[in-house]
């Protein structure tokens, strides 16, 4: 972007007139004053002063230009808040842009909401023609106003209903790919979603970018959610579920509640608490918090009360203190999600979302029911949990509050100091969500990053087929795994090679014996996967148990999923621009 664009911008709007596009100004003097839209209160306390193009809210603290104003109210960053700008100024910011292709991106990522647009309206339009669909919705409890303030639809059980729509209205072929709506299959073009709930994503603005859809009867075999794959627009390591909806809620309430998934999301709405979002589709990331984190810096967790829920809560404590937010988490029963609570008994979600705690707190909590303090072992889990978050904390009185906590344990501050600070050196994070008993420690011999892996698809590849060799337990994916591996090796022959002869191949291979007769056309490609291996991390793979190097191998085909991913859209960009 030019910086002209923001000269024009200023030149066409004032801060009275954007600030009023959004509140209810009352002129006082030379002045506008406003009920603070961060706060909830009675005695307006936002200040508009056109004479200085500035406005400060005495409520909450926030101030600033036109620019800062939309940022905060929006709960966006200053290129989306230009955008907004612009719009309103009735300016054209492809205009502004130095380069062709961010111009042409831009184009083509208005062009593909309009798509979702459609594609949403259709689904709306089904949703109110299929019995099923709507008694489905009734007996999740979800009443007319969540329905409309979702956008929810339902995908009919036909392979090519949306497909005919989009044909009907002339919109290409490769668009309605790129926007993930289509599918090929054998050699036919037909609906990426069937049979489904659907539940459109939409960006802070609440343009649609995607959809979730949800299987109204379960089928074995099959996903009962499918998201969008991945395109320009919607990105899971960044899309926070019901953000649009939420963040009027969330700064009037004064905090975000956090749910795993985008149903949870629908029943905490309609009980009323409309400040919830969720990272639907995937795990909590820095991210998701930091975009959470522009409307409030008081997030409450409240993930389902299970094993994999108190896991997933353990692993977003360190991305809390990461995106500089204020974590807590609200415990709910074992075995229930929000959802059910709410339905069987919704005094008790009531409660427990008042009773939230600090999320370093109920971390000591977890633990200290769990492991024996009086001995040195329990100690050292307890500390190798609880200091990577004690040593994020911003403020020192916090801090010294749970050292202490340590210290009552019969730990001495100049022993938990030495170890904090080995953190810092190691650059070590939080364990896995897992009983301390079955993790591997933080600073023990079985750790490995990959950071040498990340960014070369080949060596990622080769890591992969290297685990394989020297773990046959790890020979045998899904069928829908195996199709996803296919893809991703379709240019690599003779990895690819590889891949397939290990599957048929019970030994071990760690270069000590000879290969076994179906290896032996692919030796140099064994030989260069071992020796990734034995380099990655000075060799220790070879040490690793079997638990680590699953959980490496699940981690490496997510990554070279994601690269599968980005070729993809790539490849289709260059189409349609042609």
């Amino acid at each position: 972007m030019k910086k002209d664009l923001v000269g024009d911008i200023r030149a066409r709007l004032s801060v009275e007139e954007v600030v009023g596009s959004y509140l209810d100004l009352k002129r006082s003097g030379d002045s506008y004053k406003a009920l603070s839209p961060f706060k909830s209160e009675k005695t307006p306390s936002l200040i508009v002063t056109p004479s200085k193009e500035i406005w400060k809210d005495f409520s909450s603290g926030k101030g600033g230009d036109l620019f800062k104003f939309v940022m905060e109210y929006e709960g966006v960053d200053f290129r989306e808040a230009l955008n907004i700008l612009a719009l309103k100024a009735g300016l054209n910011p492809d205009e502004y842009s130095s380069r062709r292709g961010q111009a042409k991106n831009r184009n083509l990522r208005a062009v593909m909401v309009k798509v979702l647009t459609i594609a949403a309206d259709f689904y709306a339009e089904q949703f109110q023609k299929s019995p099923v669909a709507r008694q489905y919705v009734k007996n999740r409890g979800f009443g007319s106003q969540v329905v409309k303030d979702f956008q929810i639809g339902y995908a009919p059980d036909s392979w090519h209903a949306l497909y005919d729509k989009l044909q009907a209205l002339k919109v290409p072929t490769t668009l309605a790919d790129l926007a993930g709506l289509i599918k090929n299959r054998q050699g036919r073009w037909g609906d990426f979603f069937g049979g489904r709930l659907m539940i459109p994503l939409s960006d802070p603005q609440g343009q649609i970018i995607g959809f979730t859809g949800r299987l109204l009867a379960d089928k074995e075999g099959v996903a009962k959610y499918v998201n969008s794959k991945q395109t320009i627009l919607y990105n899971k390591s960044r899309h926070v579920f019901g953000y649009f909806q939420a963040k009027e809620a969330i700064r009037k309430e004064g905090f975000a509640l956090v749910v795993e998934g985008n149903p949870d999301v629908l029943a905490c709405h309609q009980a009323g608490y409309k400040q919830t979002v969720a990272a639907g589709g995937t795990a909590l990331t820095v991210d998701h918090l930091k975009i959470i984190g522009r409307l409030t810096r008081d997030v409450r967790l409240a993930f389902d009360g299970d094993a994999a829920g108190t896991a997933a809560t353990e692993r977003s404590l360190l991305s809390a203190q990461q995106a500089k937010v204020n974590l807590s988490i609200i415990s709910l029963p074992e075995g229930c999600d929000p959802d059910d609570l709410i339905k069987k008994n919704p005094r008790l979600w009531d409660k427990i979302v008042v009773d939230h705690q600090p999320a370093p707190e109920w971390l000591y909590d977890k633990y200290r029911g769990q492991l024996d303090l009086s001995a040195a072992e329990g100690k050292r889990h307890l500390t190798d949990v609880m200091l990577p978050i004690i040593n994020y904390l911003n403020d020192e009185v916090e801090k010294d509050h749970y050292l202490k906590q340590l210290e009552d344990l019969g730990i001495s501050r100049e022993s938990l100091d030495k170890k904090m600070k080995g953190l810092a050196v190691r650059g070590a994070g939080l364990p896995a969500g897992r009983p301390p008993s079955a993790r591997v420690a933080a600073s023990g011999p079985n750790k490995f990053d990959l950071p040498a892996v990340k960014v070369d698809k080949t060596l990622i590849i080769h890591l992969f087929l290297g685990l394989l060799l020297i773990e046959p337990k790890l020979r045998s994916p899904g069928e829908k795994q195996d199709q996803r591996l296919q893809a991703i090796l379709a240019d690599y022959e003779l990895e690819r090679a590889l891949y397939n002869a290990l599957k048929d191949t019970a030994e071990q291979v760690d270069g000590s014996q000879p290969l076994p007769d179906r290896l032996s056309s692919v030796e140099e490609c064994v030989e260069k996967s071992l020796d990734v291996v034995k380099t990655t991390e000075k060799g220790m793979h070879f040490n690793c148990d079997f638990e680590t190097k699953e959980r490496t191998v699940k981690g490496l085909v997510r990554q070279l999923d994601n690269l599968q991913a980005k070729e993809d859209i790539e490849r289709k960009l260059k189409a349609v621009r042609r």
